[in-house]
């Protein structure tokens, strides 16, 4: 499986993200902790409809879904000392691993890959 952009989150963002991204002709994966996509819309009345068209556009336009993922993230300033004079540096992370059910099943998961703090 070839993956040109990886998103986390598929609420109305993230899907609206992921489509635009494969409309553009990348392989757009979208990750999400739930098993339904949607996030935030599945919480308001009214919202599941909504939700089932953005997940609909977004398979439509060649999106990837992968549900019940889970997402890690170490940011380089995670690792800094709380020393006088230090300030964390913002930015991407250093490492994103994402974790499907089935690796963690396979005793596959990342966490491996993330460095000791």
């Amino acid at each position: 499986m070839t993956i040109d952009v990886a998103i986390v989150g598929a609420g109305p963002a993230g899907l609206a993200a992921a489509a635009r991204c494969a409309r553009l002709g990348l392989a757009a994966t979208l990750f999400d902790e739930q098993s339904a996509p949607g996030g935030s819309l599945l919480a308001e009345p009214g919202g599941a409809p909504r939700a089932r068209a953005l997940a609909a556009d977004a398979q439509a336009a060649g999106v990837t879904l992968v549900a019940d993922a889970t997402a890690i993230a170490y940011y380089p300033e995670d690792l800094l000392d709380d020393a006088p004079g230090e300030s964390a540096r913002g930015g991407a992370p250093g490492l994103l691993a994402v974790t499907t059910p089935g690796a963690l099943a396979r005793g596959s998961a990342p966490q491996d890959a993330l460095p000791d703090a």
